[in-house]
């Protein structure tokens, strides 16, 4: 799964602030934020938020492969 990096993008109507690692296909938006080691998954069509709190360079390696 290939995500296209993103310097800024607005998700369910709020803003990210600019600099946030955003990476985006046609079906998943995830959100990596470096300090709080976490990462959000918003599911575009279903439209449900999940947060998982792991090392986020791990699964951004994951989602990249």
């Amino acid at each position: 799964m290939k995500f296209i990096e993103l310097t800024k993008v607005t998700i369910m109507g709020g803003a990210v602030s600019h600099g946030t690692p955003i990476f985006m296909n046609a079906d998943h938006i995830v959100s990596f934020h470096e300090n709080q080691n976490e990462i959000t998954l918003v599911h575009l069509t279903g439209g449900a938020k999940l947060t998982v709190s792991q090392r986020s360079a791990e699964i951004k390696a994951m989602l990249s492969a």
